[in-house]
């Protein structure tokens, strides 16, 4: 897991996300959390056996699916 924290200019926390990787180093989720840490939304990514991303589902801070957007790559 990867930790990347924003700041405003004076030093106070705008947000936080949380990234989690696969074994092969894949970026499989993002959490945005606000400077509360209140949950404003979670990025959920999958990929193919060759390791390209096929798929990037995006929820809101409540849990209800917002997006998802496919990649098809060409040959």
């Amino acid at each position: 897991k990867t930790e990347e924290v924003e700041y405003d200019g004076n030093g106070k926390l705008i947000r936080k996300d949380v990234i989690a990787y696969n074994a092969r180093g894949e970026k499989v989720s993002e959490i945005q959390y606000d400077a509360n840490g209140k949950l404003l939304k979670k990025m959920v990514y999958t990929y193919d056996k060759n390791g390209l991303k096929t798929e990037k589902k995006v929820f809101n801070g409540e849990g209800v699916l917002e997006s998802v957007k496919k990649y098809n790559y060409s040959k």
